[in-house]
């Protein structure tokens, strides 16, 4: 595997990664009060804690995206 093929499956992985990421947000925003009575009964945590959860959830998989997939593709596009 050469530079330009991991600089290109990088710049896919962050692509599609994000879409994962909008699917996610867009799926707790518009199915929000569905997915939210299910884990509130099954898990028995409140409305509060569950949309902390959801914050914590997307920003977490926001800054993995960024660590493993967008700097080092930024990177090995400016150094080739």
């Amino acid at each position: 595997m050469n530079i330009d093929s991991l600089i290109v499956f990088l710049g896919w992985c962050t692509l599609l990664n994000f879409g994962i990421l909008l699917f996610a947000a867009l799926f707790i925003w518009l199915l929000g009060d569905l997915t939210r009575g299910i884990y509130m009964k099954m898990f028995g945590i409140s409305d509060e804690q569950l949309s902390i959860l959801y914050v914590r959830y997307l920003a977490f998989y926001k800054v993995a995206i960024m660590v493993f997939n967008l700097v080092p593709y930024l990177v090995l596009q400016i150094m080739s």
